[in-house]
């Protein structure tokens, strides 16, 4: 494999895991719909406080301790251009990561103000701060009920087996082998992580994926994003063992993480925008993750510029009809 080759996988994995932190960060926020009625049975109020905590937590995203070794999003994404720059070779994100950046942080903003909270950094902070008290407080004598309804919610959307997931509501969360930081910013987002997953295999031979996080909200986001993760490991299936170990490498690393959960929530609820409802998001995933990375990258930049055409490419993808967008006469 020469290096324009390996470059085209390893941007086409940084996609993948863009979509995958997309998901995980999108279930933040909607984590409690698909196990809503079984929430309101485990304890009276456990349903609102975790639809204001997915909110607040998301906002944090944008929490001031990145900046210091990052820099304002705005500062970082103008510097795409540069050769040195994290994403500089990552097409998607080098044209349209501060678009994306700007869209997630609108939306999650005003989510935040139907909730009373304003986007100040001071303000959300100490807010934040309650809630892990309060919630750490709710969830006591209901944790392994809530441990099982996480476990739930990843399995209604994913499909996959609950007996293939593991979850676990604890403060000490690191599951797997831990990566190896490379710098003071990588150190700080592995002492402060409050959530861990990790794909394995199971004792019968099938893939798994573990899970630990400090409350309910985070372990949901984590199986989420694990069951993402084992759904786009398909697309690597066909690598030999030497460009999978390089791609991994140039790829997973902790400090892409919070950029690409910010701009993944965008890309996600775009993709959500443009599917066809008679495939679940398991199938398209399932699928998107073994395109070539060529049509891949004319997915997702699809998506940003002209969803109408996205729409028509995955139409075609799972074989489904998709009624052609209404031509209009230019101006005269």
């Amino acid at each position: 494999m020469d290096g324009n080759q390996l470059q085209a996988e390893i941007n086409k994995r940084l996609t993948l895991n863009l979509l995958i932190q997309g998901v995980g960060e999108y279930h933040i926020l909607e984590g409690y719909q698909p196990v809503a009625r079984e929430l309101k049975r485990t304890r009276f109020g456990l349903y609102s406080l975790f639809r204001l905590f997915g909110d607040v937590l998301s906002l944090m995203q944008w929490q001031l301790e990145h900046f210091a070794f990052t820099g304002p999003p705005r500062r970082f994404w103008s510097r795409t251009h540069r050769p040195d720059h994290l994403f500089h070779a990552f097409p998607l994100l080098r044209v349209h990561g501060a678009q994306l950046n700007a869209e997630a942080r609108r939306y999650v903003g005003r989510r935040c103000l139907r909730w009373g909270v304003p986007g100040l950094p001071g303000v959300y902070h100490v807010i934040s701060t309650v809630l892990l008290v309060v919630i750490a407080l709710a969830e006591c004598g209901v944790r392994r009920r809530l441990e099982e309804l996480a476990i739930l919610a990843a399995h209604r959307v994913w499909s996959i087996e609950p007996d293939r997931l593991n979850g676990e509501i604890a403060m000490a969360c690191q599951v797997g082998t831990p990566p190896v930081a490379r710098n003071a910013f990588e150190q700080l987002m592995l002492a402060g992580a409050a959530g861990w997953c990790t794909v394995s295999r199971l004792d019968d031979g099938r893939l798994g994926v573990e899970a630990k996080a400090w409350t309910w909200n985070l372990l949901v986001h984590e199986l989420v994003k694990g069951c993402a993760e084992l759904i786009c490991l398909h697309g690597m299936s066909s690598m030999d063992d030497d460009t999978y170990e390089r791609v991994i490498q140039a790829t997973d690393r902790i400090e892409y993480e919070p950029w690409m959960l910010q701009t993944g929530l965008s890309l996600w609820r775009r993709f959500l925008d443009v599917m066809h409802p008679a495939h679940t998001a398991a199938d398209y995933l399932t699928h998107v993750a073994e395109l070539p990375p060529d049509e891949l990258e004319a997915l997702v930049f699809a998506l940003v510029e002209d969803p109408p055409k996205a729409r028509r490419i995955l139409g075609d993808l799972m074989d489904v009809y998709v009624e052609p967008e209404p031509w209009v006469a230019p101006d005269a």
